[in-house]
């Protein structure tokens, strides 16, 4: 992938590049929960061709067992070393920085804006070389290989067309938006496939994350190539607009005051948020409790042998956290929790698409992941 700056094409860094897989993570997610589907119900694929079928086998069997395909959890945590929380404090008070230097400066104070702007642009290049560029190299090939094998996948239109959809070009996940095609296969696969988590995905969040993902990477391009301020600032800008609207402030406000929102957030529309005003919740004397969820008496399952079937729970307080049982949970297209306090693998009696899925909150009382 490359960028097109004064004429000449320039190649995107490292780290830019993984900062567009991290943002654009879900098409993965999308193909494994695809050949879920397609082993369940091959003749809707039959027009598949061997390679994308080839692929799909992939995903279902290599995904969290072979070192080269890290598991949603396993590539969380590659993401966060390299884009972690340190990232987001760093990239947020760069955004200030340029809408203050675009938006509020005026021409009498332009050489004081311009010496803040290039006072900005460098101490973010400070710490963004700050991480180790052998641990990035290794970070970046590791999500590459899936990644790219993800985009052949959805980007074959005998696939796009099972659902409806018209197929993507060439350049699809990593033009910025600009073929809707694959976005809308996208929003088509989160609705068939991920019934219960429908508000995670949409053809137009991810049209926004395709345009977080691309002015992000140019700037951070930009920002490390030592280009010019005022080059820096064209992709920034363009950066902080497109964040904006992934991120705008009602939602920001109703994500603060509701969990369900927060957990159906991508990794990056998360360190979009900024810190709510009131400070951090202090979680002291609520330490996580682990309890029994019972069943009992329903549809003849209850009561075996004067025992009822239960399952593990945790709790914070009196809420539910997570379960191992009949308690609602949030998972991957694998069944394994997508939250690091919620312990929840290994018991997930039904798949993406049945009508119980074990990928979200259960939307009804049958919860069961």
């Amino acid at each position: 992938m490359a960028e097109k700056r004064q004429g000449a094409a320039t190649p995107l860094h490292p780290l830019a590049q993984l900062y567009q897989q991290w943002a654009l993570d879900f098409i993965i997610e999308a193909v494994r929960a695809v050949a879920q589907d397609y082993a369940r119900e091959p003749d809707k694929y039959r027009e598949l061709p061997d390679g994308v079928a080839a692929a799909l086998a992939e995903f279902r069997s290599k995904v969290g067992v072979d070192p080269g395909w890290p598991s949603f959890a396993e590539r969380n945590a590659m993401y966060d070393a390299q884009l972690g929380e340190w990232f987001a404090d760093a990239a947020a008070a760069f955004r200030v920085s340029v809408v203050t230097y675009v938006e509020k400066s005026s021409d009498t104070a332009r050489s004081i804006s311009n010496a803040a702007a290039a006072e900005a642009v460098d101490a973010f290049r400070v710490q963004l070389q700050a991480r180790g560029e052998s641990a990035l190299q290794r970070r970046h090939a590791t999500a590459t290989t899936m990644f790219q094998a993800a985009a052949r996948v959805l980007r074959s239109p005998e696939l796009a067309r099972v659902f409806n959809e018209r197929g993507a070009g060439d350049a699809w996940p990593l033009d910025g938006g600009r073929d809707a095609a694959g976005a809308n296969l996208v929003g088509a696969i989160a609705r068939e496939l991920f019934p219960s988590m429908i508000g995670r995905m949409s053809a137009y969040k991810f049209l926004l994350l395709q345009r977080v993902a691309d002015h992000g990477a140019r700037t951070l391009t930009r920002v490390l190539d030592n280009s010019p301020v005022d080059a820096v600032m064209e992709p920034a800008y363009a950066w902080c607009q497109a964040a904006r609207e992934l991120m705008p402030i009602s939602t920001i406000i109703n994500a603060w005051r509701r969990q369900s929102i927060r957990q159906a957030m991508t990794s990056v529309e998360r360190s979009l948020m900024p810190p709510h005003p009131a400070g951090d919740v202090t979680m002291g004397g609520t330490e996580l409790q682990p309890v029994m969820a019972r069943m009992g008496g329903i549809g003849g399952i209850g009561g075996l042998g004067g025992f009822e079937l239960g399952f593990s729970t945790h709790t914070v307080g009196d809420e539910v956290c997570c379960s191992t049982g009949d308690l609602s949970c949030v998972t991957d297209a694998s069944c394994h929790s997508i939250y690091e306090h919620c312990p929840t693998e290994g018991f997930c009696p039904t798949s993406p698409g049945s009508g119980l899925s074990c990928n979200g909150p259960c939307p009804s009382g049958r919860h069961h992941c």
